[in-house]
């Protein structure tokens, strides 16, 4: 018989809820200090929550649910649901989707949304059967850092750094210009806003924007890069510590102020990002991109090569008000 419960926030609930994620995504491994940090910075406001799901005293499944971060969508709710392998194809899914679904029925959804790993069909299926439908392609992509040519890309730098397009660093802004970071703030929303998102984004509150890029547990000051020309801040990009792939760095936000594209500044700041890489002994940096983001063509060009893509999927409940 299953039991289901609420998330505690313990030790035992992070490893187990940790210990799912990475039997279903071995390709993605979590952290339990990178969950523990999502978890401790989420808005109080936020509508959250997480349900355990167990079994003659075995956790073997877990769903969370709540409001879409970073979107402003009133009445869409994300909803995901996992089982552990060895527990599947017993209608546990089923039976987590149906009590998570039940749970979110007293606030009316408008829409519910999920996402799915293509290498993982099954929960593909899972979705699809149950109405839903795919709105936005994640296209991950990876460089095998050893292999990049920096030669092949002089020009452009050089473009960049004839136009007096000062590249810096994090750890170097902090020391020399106080307020960047609220100027980085500023660049980031306009970025937001010309960024492909599955509903329109929601401008974060700088103090809640500064936990999420500045506070966590794989925040690298030398690796976030940040151009300047003019004594503004015009382009940005920035690599994470993957605490689970201690050989791999993920990709944040790479882009420039609409007044600065197509100038080549996003594509040095990028080979700022892989030189940086390359000099502390990682061997991949990974990134993701909406399948039809220039960005992802930029990549493509640096040398990424695609890897399993994410879809994000829809479901209507209920005609929006």
């Amino acid at each position: 018989m299953l039991t289901f419960r609420p998330f505690d926030h313990s030790d035992a609930d992070f490893e187990t809820i940790v210990a799912l994620w990475n039997a279903h995504f071995p390709n993605f491994p979590a952290s339990v200090e990178e969950m523990k940090y999502r978890e401790s910075v989420r808005e109080p406001d936020q509508f959250w929550g997480r349900v355990m799901v167990e079994e003659d005293g075995e956790t073997i499944a877990m769903a969370f649910y709540g409001d879409p971060f970073e979107v402003d969508s009133p009445g869409e709710y994300i909803i995901h649901v996992q089982v552990h392998p060895d527990h599947e194809r017993r209608g546990v899914g089923t039976a987590v989707y149906d009590h998570v679904v039940g749970t979110l029925a007293e606030r009316d959804p408008a829409m519910l949304m999920s996402f799915a790993c293509e290498e993982e069909p099954k929960h593909l299926r899972f979705l699809t059967s149950r109405g839903y439908e795919s709105v936005m392609r994640q296209q991950d992509s990876r460089l095998v850092v050893a292999d990049f040519d920096e030669s092949s890309f002089a020009d452009t730098v050089t473009r960049v750094d004839e136009a007096g397009v000062e590249i810096t660093t994090a750890r170097e802004l902090d020391a020399s210009r106080p307020g960047w970071r609220r100027e980085l703030w500023e660049l980031d929303w306009v970025l937001a806003q010309d960024e492909p998102h599955t509903a329109p984004p929601r401008k974060l509150t700088f103090e809640v924007y500064s936990r999420h890029h500045f506070d966590g547990p794989g925040y690298l000051p030398d690796a976030l890069f940040v151009a300047i020309h003019e004594d503004r801040v015009v382009g940005r990009s920035a690599l994470w510590r993957r605490l689970g792939s201690p050989d791999k760095l993920d990709t944040g936000m790479t882009g420039s102020a609409r007044s600065h594209r197509r100038r080549g500044i996003a594509t040095a700041l990028k080979i700022r990002g892989i030189g940086f890489a390359a000099a502390n002994g990682y061997t991949l940096i990974e990134t993701s991109n909406e399948e039809n983001n220039p960005m992802y063509t930029l990549n493509v060009s640096l040398g990424f090569r695609p890897i399993p893509a994410w879809l994000w999927l829809r479901k209507e409940c209920r005609a929006r008000s």
